[in-house]
């Protein structure tokens, strides 16, 4: 009777984690650039950034993936690099 309790006890706690975890995931907002990020962007970064975020806006994760991924072989040093890496890795799960 004590295993069994136990057992719902364990049950219930990683229900309600899992449940948690869930509606932290759904008003988690998109990540985007500040307008003075962008500001600070030479005028091919902001371009090619622009061209992968209206692609994949769309939905249109595999083409988005590769205008991320060229633009990270483009401008390795951009301050916006981290961005487009994480843009990138967010094509995979669109």
């Amino acid at each position: 009777m004590i295993r069994l309790s136990l057992l719902l006890c364990c049950g219930f706690l990683v229900a309600s984690g899992l449940v948690a975890v869930g509606q932290a995931q759904e008003t988690q907002s998109e990540v985007s650039l500040s307008d003075r990020e962008i500001g600070r962007l030479e005028i091919f970064e902001d371009r090619a950034l622009s061209e992968a975020d209206a692609v994949f806006n769309l939905d249109q994760y595999a083409e988005a993936r590769g205008k991320y991924l060229a633009f990270l072989t483009k401008h390795a040093d951009s301050p916006a690099a981290a961005y487009a890496l994480l843009r990138k890795g967010r094509c995979k799960n669109g």
